[in-house]
């Protein structure tokens, strides 16, 4: 029988939140005491209904007023308290319509992980009609983040100072910390032993016939030169540390795997090589393609 109750619970929230969305569709508050006994739901449980209802309404008045250039928040929350809601869930309900939608075009403004003029000035205007002037650290970072990169994209590729002496005629357009590695195969040695025979000699001795010679195998495993800064510049790809440095003219580089924190580069000659950046920098990723594609 439990599923017969459920459907007759069912049934009541239904009958319930009609008669909610009648009540606001007319503009008038619901008798939530007489909705109650008419659904037997308790006053409470049609009170959440009531305000679940009402909490669409201000989402779409907040939609409506965003497309139309202006949020009416005064008017909003005036309505709302005059279709019966207390002061406290009315400023409540407003306040989460429009987190709602800020979060929402936030969202669709980082989707792609850039953030354009046209977004920017979205952003803006959505900020100016609900009255804020200051976004949160977080949403604050991940904005500059892609701002950062849409002109790494967009933008020209303009000089910066390189962190150590470089070449006459050559600039640097980008510097990042990075680890580098080198790809290399190293020989290991496995011992092995095939069926063996033990044949007494004598009393205590005994001579043991098979095979114990060693194998060797290949592995491959990528060197760690350590971390240092990888300077882009517009004849190579120079990567500096205290102990080493490793210089590949962008000439000499056949192929490129970009990762959302490295790059992994394929020469000429020699053996391939993987710069990761040490920390969150996409930026440095889109640069170093553009360095290779725009100035080799």
């Amino acid at each position: 029988m439990q599923w017969l109750q459920r459907l007759l619970r069912r049934a009541d929230r239904e009958a319930a939140n009609a008669a909610i969305e009648a009540a606001i569709r007319d503009k008038v508050s619901p008798n939530i005491s007489e909705i109650a006994a008419r659904s037997a739901l308790s006053e409470e449980r049609t009170q959440e209904l009531f305000e679940s209802v009402l909490a669409g309404v201000v989402r779409q008045r907040v939609t409506d007023g965003v497309n139309a250039g202006q949020v009416p928040s005064q008017l909003i929350y005036d309505d709302v308290i005059g279709l019966g809601c207390p002061p406290d869930a009315a400023k409540r309900l407003l306040e989460q319509a429009v987190s709602d939608h800020f979060t929402a075009l936030v969202l669709e403004i980082l989707e792609d992980g850039q953030v354009d003029p046209t977004e920017d000035r979205r952003l803006g205007e959505f900020m100016a009609m609900i009255g804020q002037s200051v976004l949160s650290p977080n949403t604050k970072v991940a904005i500059d983040e892609g701002r950062k990169v849409y002109r790494a994209h967009h933008g020209s590729l303009e000089q910066v100072d390189a962190p150590v002496l470089l070449k006459r005629g050559e600039f640097c357009v980008y510097v990042v910390s990075a680890e580098a590695f080198e790809d290399r195969s190293r020989t290991v040695r496995v011992n092995y032993h095939g069926p063996t025979v033990r044949i007494p000699i004598m009393k205590g001795v005994s001579y043991r016939l098979g095979s114990f010679a060693p194998s060797r195998q290949t592995e491959e495993y990528q060197h760690s030169f350590g971390a240092g800064a990888l300077c882009m510049t517009n004849q190579r790809l120079l990567w500096i540390s205290p102990k080493k440095s490793i210089s590949v003219p962008l000439s000499n580089i056949v192929r490129f795997d970009p990762f959302t924190d490295g790059l992994r580069i394929f020469k000429g000659s020699g053996k391939p090589l993987l710069f990761v950046w040490q920390g969150d920098d996409r930026v440095a990723t889109v640069m170093a393609q553009r360095t290779i594609q725009e100035l080799r």
